[in-house]
């Protein structure tokens, strides 16, 4: 019995993900001092093309008004920044096509930038979006000017540092309102889970974070959550296990989920 165009076009980004999945390794504990090398695993050149292959299928769908639930998740915290209009940077942007999927969910006047750390994607990225400024970054070491975007969104990255707290400093600094981490995979501990995963074709390193010491980090640098947003509220079907696409369950671990996080800066509290 044929599902209905919703389910389809789920599913072909479930293939197309699947299809992009070339490693099969168990998901291992480790320590901070073993991941350090694997976060160079990002730079590959074939990562935009693998990843491309995922996101221009959900642009496609996006186009006909089926919203991938992660742009939903996004759409939404989006909707916790009480600002007519502002500047975004995207600091782990790809290949950009995040600036489609923001202009496309939210009518506001959004000014989009972009970085990464990854050269290869950065390139693709100027390639699709010849108009969008963006730069080679990495997320430890920003070099924009304090307080220079009211929004700075962090999505899918953070998990991947592995001294992310100074990626957390860095970030905060560089942003003068609202920070926004996407598709953050959590456990319900009361301490981080440090792993080696699999994305793609490589190994890489893979926080799962306890919400309420996250939650603490980020308040040490001035920012409050202010909302929290399920990206995958139906763990049904197929959805279960884009909620473990972060990784492989350990035995004996947490529960865990992915959520999408927006924090303010508790001075902009009492702004008009």
């Amino acid at each position: 019995m044929p599902g209905s165009p919703t389910d389809d076009a789920a599913d072909r980004v479930r293939r197309a993900y699947e299809k992009t999945q070339s490693l099969d390794i168990a998901e291992v504990p480790a320590s901070g001092e073993e991941l350090a090398d694997l976060a160079r695993n990002w730079q590959a050149d074939e990562l935009p093309g693998l990843q491309r292959t995922i996101a221009d299928l959900q642009l496609a769908n996006l186009a006909q008004g089926i919203v991938d639930p992660v742009f939903a998740a996004l759409a939404t915290a989006l909707k916790a920044v009480d600002l007519p209009s502002f500047s975004l940077l995207d600091a782990a942007c790809a290949t950009g096509y995040y600036g489609e999927v923001i202009h496309s969910l939210d009518p506001r006047d959004i000014a989009y930038s972009g970085c990464d750390y990854s050269l290869a994607m950065i390139e693709s990225a100027r390639a699709y979006y010849p108009d969008v400024p963006f730069s080679v970054q990495d997320l430890t070491a920003l070099t924009h000017p304090d307080r220079s975007f009211d929004v700075v969104l962090l999505s899918g990255v953070l998990e991947h540092i592995p001294d992310y707290r100074r990626a957390i400093e860095r970030s905060s600094r560089v942003a003068d309102r609202y920070l926004i981490v996407h598709r953050c995979p959590t456990t319900s501990g009361p301490t981080h889970e440090r792993t080696i995963g699999t994305q793609y074709n490589i190994r890489t390193p893979r926080t799962f974070f306890s919400l309420g010491l996250l939650k603490s980090e980020f308040s040490d640098t001035g920012f409050e959550l202010v909302k929290s947003v399920e990206v995958y509220p139906r763990p049904g079907g197929w959805r279960r296990r884009l909620r473990r696409m972060a990784g492989r369950r350990l035995k004996g671990r947490e529960q865990r989920g992915t959520l999408t996080l927006v924090f303010r800066r508790r001075e902009a509290s009492g702004r008009p």
